[in-house]
């Protein structure tokens, strides 16, 4: 068996003559759309290639038979007895010449599309232009590429097409509704319109913009209100508890203190004896100097309300008051 891989399919074609073109006008479709590129060929298809900018995109023999490539693999559908060609999922770089060859009866039949992938019309609405108090122009605007506009209402002829609509004056048309169509090749869009909605008078104007005050002052105010409640409320807050802080604060103080003597006790006092004639005996007149200790003494609630006095030979009149 010979290795040899078989030359393209269009290279074994050297007895085959051109039968026509068939070419079809611009196709449009829509972006993440589908289109099927058809052939208008019904029997007889012995091969088929798809091109695309001379690339190939599909094709099929009775040998291999359906093959994609590219840009194009997994996203079409080759029906081989038609010719026909669905692309899906589409792109805008999917956008532009599309060759079809197909071979009936040995002669080659070509096939052409112009593809255009575009997005549909979007945003479409009327407006109204004043002239003046009692007259005004209706005006139909779209958002899209190659947007055509046609209108309908009372009055209109079939065939009233294009972006400017009808004029309309408050006498005759203040109770007229009138619709604009918007279309592209892949998109149809309908808007309506009320032509009283060009009239509004001075007064209604004044009236909608002094509500339109009055409700901008209430929400400022209640706005305002809400604020200040909130700040009355942080400050009452923060006042609590800078106060509860202080609280704190002299609770531990006091805690340290008598974490420095935890037994309660005594605090002993060394005076001179003349400072004590008034409270204790002079102890032999002897003098002193002011000096102080800490010793525990027993518990503190046995001290509160005693105080008592030490005396030895070889020391001053010590006064011992209780700790507090």
């Amino acid at each position: 068996m010979s290795n040899t891989l078989a030359p393209p399919m269009f290279e074994r074609r050297i007895n085959c003559h051109f039968r026509g073109v068939t070419w079809s006008n611009v196709l449009f479709a829509q972006k993440n759309g589908n289109i099927t590129l058809r052939t208008s060929i019904t029997q007889g298809i012995q091969e088929i290639l798809w091109k695309f900018q001379g690339n190939k995109v599909a094709d099929w023999d009775e040998l291999s038979g359906v093959t994609d490539y590219l840009q194009f693999k997994r996203r079409t559908y080759l029906v081989r007895e038609t010719g026909d060609l669905t692309i899906f999922s589409l792109k805008s770089e999917d956008s532009g010449l599309y060759e079809g060859e197909l071979i009936i009866n040995g002669n080659i039949h070509t096939v052409k599309h112009d593809l255009s992938i575009i997005d549909p019309g979007s945003k479409s609405n009327i407006i109204c232009k004043t002239i003046d108090d009692d007259n005004a122009i209706l005006l139909c605007q779209a958002e899209g590429p190659h947007l055509s506009y046609s209108w309908s209402g009372p009055g209109l002829n079939t065939g009233f097409n294009g972006q400017i609509g009808p004029n309309v004056s408050r006498v005759e048309n203040a109770n007229s509704d009138y619709s604009c169509v918007v279309k592209n090749p892949v998109s149809e869009m309908t808007v309506y319109f009320k032509a009283a909605d060009c009239f509004t008078s001075k007064e209604e104007k004044e009236n909608k913009s002094g509500k339109t005050l009055v409700i901008i002052l209430l929400t400022t105010t209640i706005l305002a209100l809400i604020v200040l409640g909130l700040a009355i409320a942080v400050f009452i807050y923060m006042k609590k508890r800078s106060s509860e802080g202080n609280e704190h604060v002299a609770h531990m103080q006091g805690k340290d203190d008598r974490e420095e003597n935890p037994e309660g006790g005594l605090m002993v006092t060394t005076l001179s004896l003349n400072s004590l004639e008034n409270i204790a005996p002079t102890n032999n007149g002897r003098a002193g100097v002011l000096t102080s200790t800490w010793r525990p003494y027993g518990p503190l609630d046995s001290l509160m309300s005693e105080w008592k006095t030490e005396q030895t030979s070889s020391s001053p009149f010590k006064l011992c008051l209780p700790l507090l």
